[in-house]
């Protein structure tokens, strides 16, 4: 599928990140990080560029690539280190 949406739709389409970024959750969870970690990468760098560092969906990315970071037991504040500072914590929703 990913294949199809780099030569149908381009390269740094949204529909190539979301492809991206379920490959690196499949390889995260199946404990393969050092294989997962650039697809998330490459995932949030096309979210930022086609959709904005402040999208819902380039969010989800960030949430994604901030897991792998978790589960290999790299400290949270690294993620912005990594990235160059780009990962915006969103605030809690509160009950009404």
């Amino acid at each position: 599928m990913l294949a199809i949406y780099q030569k149908v739709l381009g390269p740094e389409h949204p529909c190539a990140a979301t492809s991206l970024s379920n490959l690196g959750r499949v390889l995260r969870d199946l404990g393969q990080t050092d294989k997962a970690e650039p697809l998330f990468l490459w995932a949030i760098a096309i979210g930022d560029k086609a959709l904005g560092a402040q999208h819902a969906v380039t969010s989800r990315y960030q949430s994604h690539y901030a897991r792998l970071l978790l589960i290999s037991g790299q400290a949270p504040e690294g993620f912005g280190a990594r990235r160059g500072s780009y990962f915006v914590p969103r605030p809690p929703v509160l009950a009404s």
